[in-house]
């Protein structure tokens, strides 16, 4: 069992199954962190603005809470833009 275990959540099937590992991986007073990457612009002027970064954020989080809902868990969520998810 782990104290803290961080899991990449999205849309898809497999991100069901990765939940459902890391739920069984985490000890029962441990922490559990749902995380997902959206698509972010490093500058401004390629098309990214402040009004649209939020909008993704909150896209993000709304993600993130339907994942929690729908595994019966409760997990610490975060989100962040980037260009890659690596």
């Amino acid at each position: 069992m782990f104290d803290h275990v961080l899991v990449g959540a999205d849309e898809r099937a497999g991100s069901r199954d990765a939940v459902a590992l890391a739920r069984k991986l985490v000890s029962a007073d441990g922490t559990l962190t749902l995380a997902h990457i959206y698509r972010g612009e490093p500058h401004v002027w390629r098309g990214s603005s402040p009004p649209y970064e939020a909008a993704e954020h909150e896209l993000a989080r709304e993600l993130l809470e339907k994942v929690a809902h729908d595994a019966g868990i409760d997990a610490e969520l975060r989100s962040h833009g980037a260009t890659s998810v690596g």
